[in-house]
């Protein structure tokens, strides 16, 4: 996060990369922020996915058709979660040039400059940590959310047994 901070205030003079440069540093600041409460949040969501866990009985449904409707909603669960996931790469954009252009995922002003294949690959494995911490944090509450979500939905169909009185 400093590395992004120090590339911003690099930027000033020029308009187009400091805007880019914001852009980029807000969605940084938010994925730490997002982080950080869900570290601070953690025991009482475990409080809470222990009593949801308690509360996947059989025999809280009535019948095969209110399990399959449940189920329905789980697997939907499951399924936006994994293409949360899927959709949380990197993306390299690479312009066609006569010399070889070595493209970090961030925006990080670096104090050497990036000319071999070598220094690339160092370079790009002392930031690795960030970028999966980028990865899951923004994955994990997503997740955290959805499936809260989607369990509460589930519960639902048990009093689907109202419409049927």
């Amino acid at each position: 996060m400093v590395l992004t901070i120090t590339d911003m205030y690099k930027s000033v003079n020029n308009t187009e990369k400091f805007i880019n440069n914001i852009t980029e540093s807000l969605r940084i600041v938010i994925v730490y922020v997002r982080m950080f409460m869900l570290r601070f949040n953690i025991s009482s969501l475990g409080e809470i996915y222990s009593q949801i866990f308690k509360d996947y009985n059989v025999s809280d449904f009535e019948n095969s058709q209110e399990i399959e409707v449940f189920m329905q909603f789980i697997n939907k669960g499951i399924f936006l979660v994994r293409e949360f996931a899927s959709f949380m790469t990197a993306e390299f954009f690479i312009n066609d040039n006569n010399r070889t252009i070595f493209i970090i995922p961030y925006k990080l002003y670096f104090f050497h400059e990036i000319t071999s294949l070598t220094r690339y690959y160092l370079t790009f494995l002392c930031i690795m940590p960030s970028i999966w911490a980028f990865g899951f944090g923004n994955v994990s509450v997503d997740s955290t959310l959805i499936s809260l979500l989607f369990y509460i939905i589930g519960k639902m169909t048990v009093l689907m047994r109202i419409d049927t009185l």
